[in-house]
């Protein structure tokens, strides 16, 4: 996502550091909602899970816990939008955050599983 290099030079001078939870609300979450509210620009959206799929994969336990909290929790807010981002996953991402995360996460206990 070359387009959120500018975004992340205003993040890191306005906060003199990267706050991954409001940086990955603002670049991840909220256009991936806006995508998934029409549900025309599929690859796009791909794009995303593919990314929200390899933080989860290849991040420290910071950054996983911001898919759990952050983007996670964002996404499932609304149950339409929920389960088209759950189309979009993987069956190994579906059994974590159906086994881990909604058995967990106080916030998402009353989350319908992907």
């Amino acid at each position: 996502f070359p387009e959120y290099k500018q975004v992340a030079e205003e993040h890191l001078h306005d906060y003199g550091e990267i706050l991954l939870h409001v940086f990955c609300a603002e670049t991840i979450n909220y256009p991936l909602i806006a995508l998934l509210q029409t549900n025309k620009e599929t690859e796009q959206i791909k794009k995303y899970c593919s990314l929200i799929e390899q933080i989860w994969q290849e991040g420290n336990d910071d950054v996983v816990n911001v898919i759990a909290v952050t983007i996670l929790e964002q996404l499932s807010d609304d149950k339409i939008i929920w389960h088209k981002f759950g189309s979009y996953l993987s069956t190994a991402f579906k059994n974590y955050i159906n086994q881990d995360v909604l058995t967990t996460n106080l916030m998402m206990l009353a989350v319908e599983p992907l």
